[in-house]
């Protein structure tokens, strides 16, 4: 099978003390009625960074409990979403992509889907860039909390081609070792693949990574990269997966990557999902963020939560998303 087709057939897996001075929506422009929230462009000033939170599109879970909850009686999992308010049948996941200006830097903390499956609803944030008058060759750096194809999958084009050709991607060592150790250990996960689909599963995330060549750079967690980035090891969803705080100034901002995917798992971390590699470790730590993230009052930014993912978490008796509230998307001061 050719790199062209692989890409097209093969499935996709699955801080804090103060808050940005400044943000306001960007013109937005979209030409395909049937994309969902694809156009929207926030900007942020955090100290003498500038922060854009961009749309990738969105993904499509039907049913949820396919994928959230996979232990919880169905009962219970719909209740609980009723409560939230959120559609029992239908989970609708923004992909939402950070990028950070600082003063001679373009720098992308992931990369969204990218266009491999041919699907309108994803892979929009080579235009999105664009919109706000970003080219991709303009992009220095590349960031990468995880392998899976919602977060890689974007660095590459549908022909094998780098999507940002100027940039050198970050990605945490230990993470990049167990995908391209010969036997990656999921006996952990509870998500049930035949040996066809594992393989296609692992393929997808190789041989992306192996198309960025000598553009590849390590970490490991608890590194400061560029004097903004200081990077946490969340393990679980992936043995890698890495959380980053940007830092400027005093003030911060929190990425969680895929610790959380919907308030679900915010107001019911426990109930655990299936993506994650280590199920029981998955929880372990999305209880401990959780936690953390309420004590400190910590801004927070998520991959996949509604766009643009950006706010706080509550607690009463369950944790709770509280999005980030503002009078005017124009000019807001804080």
């Amino acid at each position: 099978m050719n790199r062209r087709k692989f890409f097209q057939t093969t499935a996709l897996s699955g801080g804090l003390l103060a808050v940005p001075s400044l943000m306001s929506f960007l013109p937005k422009k979209t030409t395909d009625s049937n994309v969902v929230a694809t156009g929207c462009n926030l900007k942020i000033t955090l100290g003498d960074l500038e922060l854009f939170l961009l749309s990738d599109g969105y993904m499509n879970v039907t049913p949820p409990q396919s994928i959230f909850a996979p232990q919880i009686p169905k009962k219970d999992f719909v209740n609980q979403m009723q409560k939230l308010y959120l559609n029992p049948e239908l989970m609708q996941m923004s992909v939402n992509i950070l990028l950070i200006k600082s003063a001679n830097r373009y720098i992308l903390i992931d990369s969204g889907n990218g266009k491999h499956s041919g699907k309108t609803n994803i892979g929009r944030l080579p235009e999105n860039l664009i919109k706000i008058g970003v080219s991709p060759s303009d992009i220095t750096d590349v960031f990468i909390t995880h392998a899976h194809g919602d977060h890689i999958g974007g660095l590459t084009t549908p022909d094998g081609k780098l999507t940002f050709p100027n940039a050198q991607c970050y990605i945490n060592k230990k993470e990049y070792d167990f995908w391209l150790s010969p036997n990656p250990d999921f006996s952990k996960t509870k998500y049930k693949r035949t040996p066809q689909q594992l393989e296609q599963y692992l393929n997808y995330s190789r041989n992306i990574l192996k198309a960025l060549g000598n553009h590849l750079r390590f970490f490991s967690a608890g590194d400061t990269l560029f004097g903004i980035l200081k990077t946490e090891l969340a393990e679980g969803h992936t043995p890698g997966h890495t959380l980053v705080t940007i830092i400027s100034e005093g003030r911060s901002l929190k990425h969680l990557a895929d610790t959380v995917h919907s308030p679900l798992l915010i107001s019911k971390p426990d109930w655990g999902v299936l993506w994650d590699t280590d199920y029981q470790q998955g929880i372990y730590t999305r209880l401990r963020v959780l936690e953390n993230c309420y004590k400190e009052h910590t801004l927070i930014l998520a991959g996949h939560l509604p766009f643009p993912g950006l706010g706080y978490i509550g607690k009463e008796k369950d944790y709770r998303w509280v999005p980030f509230s503002y009078a005017s998307p124009e000019d807001i001061i804080i």
